[in-house]
């Protein structure tokens, strides 16, 4: 008998979308382990190609435009 793919419930789709939609901790630009408005706003401004998380490079590039 071949094993059943899990079924996606409407919980697990909802985790899910509350999950993709948070951003990154390397976002967090003021250190304080939370990514507020204004981290989120400047940080997407030095993100290259959209891919919702910082590099090293383009970290110390908002923090010296901070």
């Amino acid at each position: 008998m071949k094993h059943l793919p899990e079924k996606m419930t409407r919980t697990k789709l909802l985790e899910n979308r509350k999950r993709d939609a948070m951003p990154h901790i390397s976002y967090d630009l003021d250190g304080d382990g939370f990514v507020g408005g204004r981290d989120y706003v400047v940080a997407r401004r030095f993100d290259q190609g959209c891919k919702n998380y910082l590099t090293e490079d383009e970290r110390s590039k908002a923090f010296q435009a901070l």
